[in-house]
């Protein structure tokens, strides 16, 4: 009996040091890998096609406290806080009736209970306010006031009045703020030598409407009130102003580009200025005069460099990558997914490079600027993993404030499923604390010089302007890193997608440090690097 006994013994201690040399031989193994995937298990829910597996694990969110959170990050959108605020999601389709049943703000506002960090948002637009109807903003209007939620309207661009209203279209040639040719016909196109005034008083009558007195009724005291410029207006450009008689008449011919930009940049940020500031003139309520803000779709220039004529549209100069953010309190950065660019071989990844140091340049300039991201829908994506590693990238790569969908669809049918994956990137950051963390306080890893270089200024030369990182894959994969903390402890989130599939051990360089192996998705994956090799 002791001889059985004593072998039993043996035996589990064989089993016992067999297993604990296994789980040494495990560890040490592990302890040497460089990368792993940052999102744990019980964040695979988003990878899901329905944030409803989020919603039940985790239960059913409080409304007043989501619409609290959401406030609170848009203000500090428009703070100068050097940490970077939270993302939040939203859609161009608001849901006009008689128009399109989509995703109207009632709805946006009720989807705020299921946990997801929505902007609700209302179309405001004068020319056709009859057909929308005041049904259309009061209960959500109401209910926006009552849960103390910013308020957000989409609109046409405002200027965009003096072009079509015959009574600014046909004043004198003097007076007329579009542009007036050689033989003085008057062109659709507004002209940065028009009267200043003029601006002003658009502004002041957009905001002095019945639709807008009622709105202050209902909400008389919003935290923030956002207008979105749809950016609908054409404006002469630099390059075009030998059309216009008021600059012929003024100035000789050989006047340097240079000064052509400054001269039409500096005309433009007063008129824009004024704009506004007739806007806020107009309100009736105090909070709505000082909680204004302007957000403008004017392109930052993402094609700097690419062509040698790339300065044609745009109001570079030294001084500033563009005036844009001179000229509101924030910008809308279109990722277009539209046409081609979807494509593999023309992915639209490399224009955002040029993005970076511009955004930055903004933030200096304007440390109350901010800037949301605009991802422009394809009908020919329809995969819905692959159309989350694309905006998921550009959400990644920019960090905005608010990320907004563009869509072909009519109905909530038709817009959910794609706008579903952009939610649930959003909801990822705002849940997970290592995404969080790097979304806060990662700084993007250089890789090497832009290959765009045509007609670069001088004051551009230098800076980063290249953030993809290097890979050894036969197949297309899209990376870059953002980095944080410092020798000996750096640590890196990796974001990788390959628009053909799942691809494994892919073998990528990072600057400074090593050759390290991940992992790429359809999707898009995280992979989170240690400099200490510790496991995560």
């Amino acid at each position: 009996m002791h001889s059985t006994k004593n072998r039993l013994i043996f035996l589990l201690s064989s089993l016992f040091i067999i297993i604990l040399t296994f789980f040494l031989l495990y560890h040490k193994q592990n302890t040497t890998k460089v990368t792993v995937n940052v999102i744990p298990t019980s964040l695979n829910k988003f990878n899901a096609n329905n944030i409803e597996d989020l919603i039940t694990a985790a239960g059913t969110y409080d409304l007043s406290t989501m619409a609290s959170q959401v406030t609170a990050q848009m203000l500090h959108s428009f703070s100068n806080a050097s940490e970077r605020t939270l993302p939040l999601v939203a859609n161009w389709n608001v849901g006009i009736p008689q128009y399109s049943d989509g995703l109207d703000p009632m709805y946006m506002i009720n989807r705020l209970s299921n946990g997801e960090n929505i902007v609700p948002a209302w179309k405001l637009d004068p020319y056709y306010n009859d057909s929308i109807g005041l049904s259309y903003y009061e209960m959500s209007i109401k209910k926006a006031a009552e849960l103390k939620l910013p308020l957000v309207f989409i609109l046409q661009s405002p200027e965009s009045a003096l072009t079509k209203d015959n009574v600014y279209f046909n004043m004198n040639s003097s007076s007329n703020p579009n542009v007036i040719t050689a033989d003085k016909r008057v062109l659709a196109k507004l002209s940065p030598f028009g009267p200043d005034a003029l601006w002003h008083e658009a502004g002041v009558q957009w905001s002095t409407t019945s639709l807008m007195a009622q709105l202050q009724v209902w909400y008389p005291n919003p935290p923030l009130v956002i207008f979105i410029d749809e950016d609908t207006s054409q404006k002469l450009s630099w390059s075009e102003l030998t059309t216009s008689y008021r600059y012929t008449s003024q100035y000789p011919e050989n006047i340097s580009n240079e000064f052509k930009r400054a001269l039409v940049n500096a005309s433009w940020i007063e008129k824009y200025r004024q704009l506004h500031d007739g806007f806020r003139q107009g309100f009736t309520q105090n909070a709505w005069k000082q909680n204004s803000k302007f957000i403008t779709r004017n392109q930052l220039p993402q094609n700097m460099g690419v062509t040698d004529n790339w300065q044609q549209n745009a109001t570079t100069t030294n001084h500033y990558a563009s005036i844009w953010p001179l000229t509101a309190d924030g910008l809308t950065i279109n990722f277009d997914l539209s046409g081609d660019r979807s494509e593999i071989t023309n992915a639209p990844y490399t224009l955002l490079n040029n993005l970076t140091f511009m955004l930055n340049q903004a933030k200096q300039q304007n440390p109350n600027f901010s800037y949301q991201l605009s991802i422009d829908a394809n009908q020919k994506i329809a995969n819905p993993q692959r159309y989350r590693g694309f905006t998921q990238f550009a959400l990644w790569f920019l960090r905005p404030s608010i990320i907004r969908q563009t869509t072909h669809g009519t109905t909530k049918t038709e817009i959910n499923p794609l706008f579903q994956q952009v939610v649930d990137s959003v909801e990822s950051i705002n849940t997970n604390d290592t995404l969080t963390n790097f979304w806060k306080h990662g700084k993007l890893v250089q890789t090497g010089d832009s290959p765009y270089t045509k007609n670069i200024p001088v004051a551009y030369k230098n800076v980063p302007r290249e953030f993809l990182l290097k890979t050894n894959a036969n197949s297309p994969v899209w990376a870059f890193a953002l980095m944080q903390g410092t020798t000996p402890n750096r640590e890196w989130l990796v974001y990788a997608q390959s628009p053909e599939g799942n691809l494994s051990d892919i073998a990528v360089s990072i600057p400074n440090f090593k050759t390290i192996s991940i992992n790429s998705t359809l999707q898009g994956s995280f992979n989170l690097i240690t400099e200490n090799n510790k496991i995560i």
